[in-house]
């Protein structure tokens, strides 16, 4: 004979079931309902770039990737996806990236994208002459108006970085046709040329005048309390060496000396180092009155790849 209490407690049993198949069957038609699109998952990433959230963008640029692999729009993905790793700072994974855009789709106009952001990555790290020849060969064989022009662009910048002002002023003059460049790189054609009269130290005067009188160089850079601490330094080892000396005491006076002389050198290549470290600041805070950001701009683009189309 079954209890009553079984039978209450089967039922209970049965309704929770009943419950947690009707909120699968829900879960079911709600995800049906808010289906995404390849397009609106690639907007979504995109607007995550321009908003600076480059881990976050990279991360729905490969879920697109993978969801999505068939679809017209990955390659632009990748290109994407390039982007945010170079703007972050990944450029090994960017490298990574290009190099797949380029063994993919080099039959396409997109390998073009990829050699300019190849360009980009190089610029970022520092490696002027390596980004320097691949625009020129963007310049030389592409035919796309907005890959010459920014291949230009960044050319200009590069020769500019270089104290190169003349050829930097030329290849702003370079830059032709109806684009976003064409208004600055005009302007900046005759502004960069100011760079030639920026107030520069000479690091062969600033180490004579070290080697003459400790930090006298230091002083030539307007590097005051520098020059101070170089002089007193110097001073005092070269009074205790002659002290050392003048009460018979050779071998302190020898190590003393000795002292002495990697003082007095370190003090001449501090003061050259001090003179290249002046002219550097001096040509960056020149470069920085054109600048929009850590890069060069144009107008209101705070990403500095302004030939990739971001339209889809």
């Amino acid at each position: 004979m079954i209890r009553s209490s079984e039978m209450t407690f089967g039922g209970k049993n049965s309704f929770l079931a009943i419950l947690f198949l009707l909120f699968i069957f829900n879960l079911r038609c709600i995800s049906y309902a808010i289906e995404i699109t390849p397009k609106k998952q690639l907007r979504y990433a995109v607007e995550l770039m321009r908003q600076k959230e480059y881990e976050l963008s990279a991360s729905e640029l490969l879920r697109f990737i993978y969801f999505f692999n068939d679809h017209p729009l990955v390659p632009k993905a990748y290109i994407f996806l390039a982007i945010c790793y170079i703007e972050s700072g990944r450029y090994q994974k960017a490298k990574d990236t290009l190099n797949t855009i380029k063994e993919r789709y080099f039959d396409t106009s997109i390998y073009q994208d990829a050699l300019f952001l190849e360009g980009i990555c190089l610029f970022k790290e520092g490696n002027l002459r390596g980004a320097d020849s691949l625009f020129k060969d963007l310049i030389d064989l592409s035919k796309r108006d907005d890959i010459r022009s920014s291949s230009l662009w960044m050319r200009a910048w590069i020769k500019a970085r270089e104290a190169q002002w003349d050829k930097a002023s030329n290849l702003f003059k370079e830059i032709k046709g109806n684009n976003l460049f064409i208004s600055s790189s005009l302007l900046l054609s005759d502004k960069i040329l100011e760079g030639k009269s920026l107030p520069k130290k000479d690091p062969k005067v600033s180490g004579l005048l070290a080697l003459l009188i400790p930090g006298l160089g230091h002083l030539y850079c307007n590097r005051p309390k520098d020059a101070l601490l170089s002089f007193t330094l110097n001073g005092a080892f070269i009074g205790a060496t002659i002290e050392a000396f003048r009460d018979g005491n050779d071998f302190l006076g020898g190590i003393f000396s000795f002292l002495e002389l990697g003082w007095y050198a370190g003090n001449i290549y501090s003061a050259v180092n001090c003179a290249h470290k002046y002219n550097r600041k001096i040509q960056e805070d020149f470069l920085g009155r054109f600048y929009m950001g850590d890069e060069p701009h144009v107008k209101d683009n705070k990403i500095m790849f302004l030939s990739i189309r971001w339209e889809f």
